[in-house]
């Protein structure tokens, strides 16, 4: 179900502002930007997400 949301949402995107990319790389880096290095990653903001 959450897949073809997402599918649906950068579908959506795509036909909006025809840059579906920006969205696709927006989603990656707010999922995985806290494992990025230094400046260009930010710290976990929630421990339930993470299993503090």
């Amino acid at each position: 179900m959450a897949v073809a949301l997402l599918l649906i949402i950068l579908e959506l995107a795509r036909r909006a502002i025809s840059w579906p990319l920006v969205a696709l790389i927006s989603l990656v880096y707010g999922l995985f930007g806290s494992y990025l290095p230094l400046e260009f990653g930010f710290s976990a903001m929630c421990c339930a997400l993470h299993g503090c």
